[in-house]
């Protein structure tokens, strides 16, 4: 049997350009051009088989549609709770999102109950005091949107929380802002001010407030 060469060759959004060797069971290794610009590396068995398709943004891409497809039906689809819903999917589960770096990249994940449907997602913002002035916030900026770890805050607040999830290290710990003031007793506006004026970590969480002259 001749060699196989699949270069030149498209599997659904695959396009192979190259052969860069095989496994230790001989199975030839291609790597791959897919439609949205990603590369990935697989093996002629599964561009064969159809079982590789994409680098993976197909089956993201799928999944989005049906969804969206499920709850187009409810009456939402136009509203900014809505796009609030769809834009958090985007960013956790789709790698050529510009914000998946922040998000997804970091393992950042939508619990399955809202990932599968607007209208869980829409009952827990109901009950929660949503209206189209607020924006979600996740209280643990590292944990996954899930309504153990989401509220709706203002746009300031938001920013003031964001200020208050830098990191500060002291005496060998590191911890946010927010830990940090509910550790030392000072509050976090306080502290993210003496940073922002130069002060170190270990003055801006050892220097108590005197005489109720700092915020």
């Amino acid at each position: 049997m001749g060699k196989i060469d699949l270069i030149g060759q498209k599997f659904e959004r695959l396009t192979v350009i190259e052969n860069v060797g095989s496994k230790p069971n001989g199975s030839v290794l291609w790597k791959c051009r897919c439609d949205c610009g990603n590369e990935i590396i697989t093996e002629t068995r599964l561009l064969r088989s159809g079982n590789t398709k994409s680098c993976g943004c197909l089956k993201i891409d799928k999944l989005r549609e049906r969804t969206i497809k499920r709850n187009t039906t409810h009456g939402g689809r136009y509203t900014r709770l809505y796009r609030t819903w769809a834009h958090m999917i985007w960013r956790c589960e789709n790698p050529n999102a510009d914000a998946y770096p922040l998000y997804g990249g970091r393992g950042i994940k939508v619990c399955d109950a809202w990932k599968n449907s607007f209208e869980s997602f829409r009952d827990w913002a109901e009950s929660s005091g949503y209206n189209d002035s607020l924006s979600i916030d996740r209280i643990d900026p590292d944990g996954n949107y899930e309504p153990a770890n989401c509220r709706w805050v203002t746009m300031e607040e938001q920013q003031i929380n964001k200020r208050n999830n830098h990191y500060l290290t002291f005496r060998g710990k590191k911890k946010t802002i927010s830990e940090w003031s509910r550790e030392t007793g000072i509050k976090s506006a306080t502290i993210q001010r003496r940073i922002s004026h130069g002060w170190t970590a270990e003055k801006a969480l050892t220097t108590q407030v005197k005489g109720g002259n700092e915020v």
